[in-house]
């Protein structure tokens, strides 16, 4: 390393320490550079640096910065991947069979990960973390910069930060993300691949947003190059498409006629959802965090798949265009989008809102003694074994618990998914059950079990779009709008991403620990389910079975939910499946010998072999819970929606079916 040295302008030293982390980044060589006037040989011997280190095997380092008065505002920190490790963060693994949260050396790899950061006063410590939001800040900066020479007709000349693009690329970065902070580079580091402590919201979004880019880079990789996919590009890739956000970066992943798959604002959300599932810890925190990243992701689904970010990186006000309603029994995903959360209006009440207020007004109606409860999640604590819209789609049952008291309750409940609710306790309490249909125009199902016909009441699904936080829009929309219906406010709105067991009116949901110990004790009984009061059983027998195999009980705290057809209240016929949605499904072939495990393949993908055709895919093999089939030869390919997972023959390998 070579430091600045002039006899006029003596060197001013600093401590200067962080975390690198896109995974945690150990043995790799740090440096510190002046942003606005660099070397050219960054990276080389001999470069005039201001700083150089290296990573403890935990991310972590510190290094003496040393910068003169000719400095410039603003300083660059690089961390080199050659010869470094790095804890892989991706869901679904990393390549070579390197698993979520397992080492891997990322041996000749050239690429870097970069912070911006202001000159710190002489002498004063100073943080500077690595992560992929000030990765993409610089790019962002660069890209602002290039815009510039473009319009001033001089793009024959390297591109140089300048000091004004600074607070607008993080703000972009920050706007693009739902972000709080504007100073990445100041921001702790959580790693999501460990039991998630900290109460910094902030920092548990941008761990696990970091980890859904990295996991939405590396299938678009998969999807491009096939077995010639390898992590040096994936390392290059992160960052472009924030060079010019406008022509690189999809906001919705385009389904048709987009082959090779690119990577979308959807995807990365979406997968970093997925890696909220994996993590093993339970808080308030975490719990924010998903429901900000659940949210947030449904956000970007209304959007058009055209749609841009605007120039301070905010989302348009574009949405999708209606679509016709599919038939259900096409094979196809009809990938139905919920309508956009409705924002509260202060004003009065218009002709159009008495209207809506009119249709959302149930034909039961709370007595002045009732309390009124608003309840909403996005999914269930268990995949059901009946449907209450199409065996093509997956439903699930949401246990609510109705705690002892005097005062009568009149509940109103949504969420996103199909759902059956499972009323238990002291049900008596209960005055009034109102279910919001499915939150899809194009599939108007619910049900209800524990509850007589006579208690229960139906809306449409526009009357109280889902919300997973009692703070978001949706959440103040639903209070205002029946607080106009009924003339008098609500006593209690709850929410939960996963209604796992919830109680009424406290709001508070059964703890994994003391579901394990229920569990325990029926599997050392010999018992394969728990029975609720009101006749639904929750198979447990798969919890060691077939955990390794299907991921059931990691998708669903409940596994199976065997419900009785005759006690479910519905406004629609209901049907038992003939293969179970999603991972249940996947356990009910399994036990059958129709398919069989395969492990994992080259896509990290959990991967089955038919050996004897079934009636349909299971449903809700979307999202994290795609999986990849090989169809035996002479086997016949089943019915049914596959979703985003893929059917490939094993005689000539080729994609047959889904996602291809």
């Amino acid at each position: 390393m070579t430091t600045p040295a002039d006899s006029d302008n003596p060197v001013a030293a600093s401590p200067l320490s962080g975390v690198a982390a896109k995974g945690i980044i150990g043995n790799a060589r740090v440096i510190v550079f002046d942003a606005l006037q660099p070397p050219e040989d960054i990276g080389e011997d001999g470069a005039l640096l201001l700083g150089e280190g290296v990573t403890n095997p935990d991310g972590t380092y510190s290094l003496s910065l040393q910068t003169t008065e000719d400095t410039s505002d603003y300083l660059a920190i690089g961390v080199y991947f050659e010869g470094a490790t790095m804890i892989c963060d991706a869901p679904s693994g990393c390549f070579d069979g390197v698993s979520f949260g397992e080492p891997m050396t990322l041996g000749e790899s050239e690429e870097a990960l970069f912070a911006i950061f202001p000159k710190p006063v002489p002498g004063e410590a100073a943080v500077a973390n690595l992560n992929v939001f000030t990765h993409l800040q610089l790019f962002r900066m660069l890209g602002y910069a290039f815009e510039e020479q473009i319009d001033n007709d001089e793009t024959d000349t390297p591109i140089t930060l300048r000091p004004e693009h600074f607070t607008p690329a993080a703000e972009f970065v920050s706007n693009a993300f739902g972000l709080e902070t504007d100073s990445f580079h100041t921001v702790p580091y959580v790693d999501p691949t460990q039991p998630i402590g900290s109460s910094n919201l902030d920092a548990i979004k941008m761990g696990l947003l970091s980890a859904g880019y990295f996991e939405a880079e590396i299938q678009a990789q998969i999807s491009q190059e096939g077995e010639a996919a390898n992590l040096d590009e994936v390392l290059s890739d992160i960052g472009v498409n924030f060079l010019l956000p406008n022509i690189l970066l999809d906001l919705n992943e385009i389904d048709e006629d987009n082959n090779p798959r690119t990577v979308s604002l959807e995807d990365i959300f979406e997968a970093a959802q997925q890696t909220a599932e994996l993590n093993t810890a339970n808080n308030n925190s975490l719990s924010l965090a998903i429901d900000f990243l659940t949210e947030q992701n449904a956000l970007i689904d209304t959007l058009n798949f055209s749609a841009r970010l605007e120039a301070d990186g905010s989302y348009p006000e574009e949405r999708r265009p209606v679509e016709e309603e599919p038939d259900l029994d096409l094979d196809v995903d009809p990938d139905p989008i919920p309508d956009p959360y409705p924002i509260p209006d202060p004003d009065p009440v218009s002709d159009t809102e008495s209207t809506a207020n009119e249709t959302c007004q149930p034909t039961l109606s709370p007595n002045a003694t009732d309390e009124i409860v608003l309840l909403s999640g996005y999914e269930g604590s268990a995949n059901s074994s009946v449907a209450v819209t199409s065996l093509n789609r997956e439903t699930d049952v949401s246990r609510v618990r109705i705690e002892p008291g005097e005062t009568p309750l009149y509940i109103i409940a949504s969420t996103y998914e199909d759902m059956i609710w499972s009323i238990e306790g002291d049900v008596n309490r209960v005055a009034g059950f109102v279910a919001v249909n499915g939150q899809f125009s194009n599939f108007q199902g619910v049900g209800v079990v524990g509850l007589p016909q006579e208690k229960v009441d139906f809306i449409a699904n526009g009357c109280m779009p889902y919300f997973t936080t009692t703070s978001s829009r949706a959440a103040s929309a639903a209070q205002s709008k029946f607080e106009r219906i009924f003339q008098r406010p609500s006593d209690h709105i709850l929410s939960s991403y996963t209604l796992n067991s919830i109680a009424i009116p406290s709001g508070e949901i059964i703890s994994q620990a003391a579901r394990n110990e229920i569990e325990a004790s029926a599997i050392a009984a010999g018992q394969s389910h728990v029975t609720a009061d009101n006749g639904i059983t929750f198979n447990i027998e798969s919890q060691t079975e077939f955990a390794d195999k299907t991921q059931l009980f990691r998708f669903t705290v409940e596994g199976l939910a065997t419900v009785p057809l005759s006690e479910v209240v519905s406004l629609n016929p209901v049907e038992t499946y003939d293969v179970f949605p999603q991972e249940a499904g996947l356990v009910q072939l399994l036990s059958s010998g129709k398919i069989e495990f395969q492990g994992r393949d080259n896509s990290y993908a959990h991967s089955y072999f038919i050996h004897e055709t079934f009636p349909r895919f299971p449903a809700g093999l979307t999202g994290a819970h795609s999986v990849n089939f090989i169809l035996g030869n002479g086997v016949e390919m089943p019915s049914g929606d596959i979703g985003h997972s893929r059917v490939y023959s094993e005689d000539t390998g080729e994609c047959l079916k889904g996602r291809c």
